[in-house]
């Protein structure tokens, strides 16, 4: 409010006479009148003091708080001592010395590089035997990991051992750089048959005193996005081959500057707004933070829902009603106990958006959990419209219609770690892909599906559910032919299914992946109200879990649930950045190597991505 000022100007005085001249005139009307006029400018005072206009705004609880940013690693180690892995009830048949690459046959995986192999054992066998050669080292994830991860102390030639490094950020995005510092290079004296070795004729820097064991020994170095420990020839990236002094000095041991590494590679989420084009982004990883929201834990979240045909029919009628008898609820499922509990979240039945007077989620077969798991993803069958539920805040939206895709027949899907939504229909043989379902319900890409044999699969009561690192398993009711059938399919985008076998329970209506995606399968049954855990390297049931519910005050209750269609997901995924490193020693080295030792250190470091253009300078 703003106050006008006028300034007035005053004229001359007249000319007064004197006091003593002048004749004073006082009437009684005049004293009142006077009386009364100081009366008013009394009043008017008074009111200028107590009520002058006034307005206050406050800016309260300003702070400032500093970010925080968490790296964290966890690993796994094996060690293969040139005999038999230990017997762990395990039957290695297949497992063999080898003399070099060309001595792989096909249907073999050379190990521990498959372009210097020390032994090849079958790709049926693979899992048993890195089973069986894991070490007790196996552990995170933690901040300040211990010592001596690597712990060997008699390695001979046909040795050799891997460790692979998972790497997680929380709550900042950040660069991150691996570093290595050799901290012991030791000869321990010489012993007889070492003196006379080729390994011992003085050639080395410091002779007498630096053993050999860092120029004998040979190692890679490579990404492992699958983290499965394994170097998958021609599919990963390999950073360094070479012996183990030249591993270490790409890993700035000498000196030189270790490399920044790559999230595009390693097999995590990007970071938000994550640009390959823009030098500053083009090594910033990820996190495990919610983004725009608080942080999440890499704990199990699992969703599905209940959608009937009708309220009061049975999970044996007919399922192909008119679409305004359904209902749909949306649950939480946590597994406790042995049982299933399931808590309410929201009803979709009757929500109803394009004005028609019908319910446009009635009949949601469809759900999947964004990687962040803040946002579930569901689409309606009958109605073809994409809806965003925020667990969050509790609340849902209509995203409108799926343009571009199949019409009235769409079925289950999922959300890969990269924030794409999946999902296939009934009678087809394709994926269908949206790659930003946030803020498009257009299908932007559809990939054929085929089988091992180059066969289309037609689908049929099928879900898919990604693990975090990409991996998307395919469940086929198959119903035509009455045999589900379970796939993987290691890189979505070509459609190449793989089969992992056949499932005697045809009646999985959802899936999702347990872990926050790195565990088991589970599904829920159509049938019996029970929840069933898949062994995803065969398909082998692992447990079952009965569906109870919990009501507002947490008691668990019988069920108001009679499962017949649905979906089930997983969220959130919690990203994996993995690194492995693998060393052997050659059978043709000698005794140069005797009684030498070998100490490094390996360093994961992370700087902030934002206001950094030029990290660790």
């Amino acid at each position: 409010m703003a106050a006008a000022v006028r300034f007035r100007r005053w004229a001359s005085p007249r000319r007064q006479e004197p006091m003593t001249q002048r004749k004073i005139d006082i009437t009684r009307r005049k004293i009142l009148g006077a009386v009364g006029g100081i009366g008013l400018a009394g009043a008017g005072a008074g009111m200028g003091t107590s009520a002058l206009f006034s307005d206050t705004e406050e800016f309260e609880e300003n702070s400032l708080t500093a970010g925080t940013l968490d790296l964290q690693v966890d690993w796994e180690e094996h060690y293969y001592n040139g005999q038999a892995p230990p017997d762990n009830g395990e039957n290695i048949s297949s497992l063999r010395l080898v003399d070099g690459p060309g001595d792989v046959a096909a249907g073999e995986v050379g190990l521990p590089d498959p372009t210097d192999p020390v032994v090849a054992v079958s790709e049926d066998d693979l899992d048993a035997f890195m089973d069986a050669s894991t070490t007790d080292s196996v552990g995170g994830p933690e901040s300040n990991p211990p010592a001596g991860v690597i712990n060997l102390s008699d390695v001979k030639p046909g040795d050799f051992g891997e460790v692979t490094y998972s790497y997680h950020l929380y709550d900042n995005p950040g660069y991150v750089r691996l570093e290595a510092k050799v901290t012991k290079d030791a000869e321990n004296g010489v012993t007889e048959p070492e003196a006379s070795s080729d390994g011992e004729d003085g050639t080395q820097s410091n002779p007498g005193t630096e053993g050999e064991l860092g120029e004998e020994v040979q190692a890679a170095l490579w990404y492992d996005p699958d983290c499965d420990n394994v170097l998958d020839d021609g599919m990963e990236t390999v950073l360094k081959r070479g012996t183990l002094d030249e591993v270490m000095d790409f890993l700035g041991a000498s000196g030189g500057e270790p490399p920044l590494l790559d999230p595009t590679e390693s097999g995590g989420r990007l970071a938000e707004g994550y640009d390959e084009t823009d030098p500053t982004e083009r090594n910033c990883h990820g996190t495990i933070n919610a983004p725009g929201g608080p942080p999440f834990e890499c704990s199990e979240q699992l969703y599905l829902t209940n959608t009937l045909d009708d309220p009061d029919q049975s999970p044996g009628d007919d399922p192909f009603g008119s679409p305004s008898d359904d209902t749909t609820k949306l649950y939480r499922a946590d597994i406790n106990n042995g049982d299933a509990e399931l808590t309410e979240l929201i009803d979709l039945t009757g929500r109803d958006f394009d004005g028609d007077g019908e319910g446009d989620y009635n009949h949601v077969v469809s759900i999947a959990a964004s990687p962040d798991g803040q946002t579930i993803y569901l689409i309606d069958k009958f109605s073809n419209r994409l809806g965003k539920y925020d667990i969050v805040n509790d609340t849902f939206s209509d995203g409108g219609e799926i343009t571009g895709g199949p019409t009235g027949s769409i079925l289950q899907g999922a959300v890969s770690p990269a924030g794409e939504l999946y999902f296939t229909a009934w009678g087809k043989s394709n994926l269908y892909v949206i790659e930003d379902p946030s803020s498009s319900t257009s299908v932007d890409q559809t990939i054929q599906l085929t089988d091992q044999n180059g066969d289309q699969i037609e689908v049929g009561g099928s879900d898919i559910a990604f693990l975090s690192n990409g991996t998307l398993y395919l469940f086929d009711g198959n119903v035509d032919d009455g045999t589900p059938d379970l796939y993987k399919l290691p890189d979505p985008s070509t459609g190449d299914a793989e089969l992992v076998s056949e499932l005697s329970n045809a009646n999985l209506p959802g899936l999702a992946v347990r872990e926050a995606g790195d565990g088991n399968l589970i599904g829920n049954d159509s049938t019996n109200n029970e929840l069933y855990e898949l062994d995803p390297s065969d398909g082998s049931e692992v447990d079952t879990y009965d569906m109870v519910e919990v009501d507002d005050n947490g008691n668990v209750i019988d069920p108001d649930f009679n499962q017949q269609f649905g979906d089930m997901t997983a969220g959130a995924l919690c990203p994996e950045h993995c690194v492995a490193l693998a060393w052997w020693v050659p059978r043709d080295v000698g005794n140069e190597i005797q009684s030498d030792s070998y100490t490094f250190d390996v360093t994961f470091r992370t700087e902030q991505c934002r206001n950094n253009d030029n990290p660790f300078q």
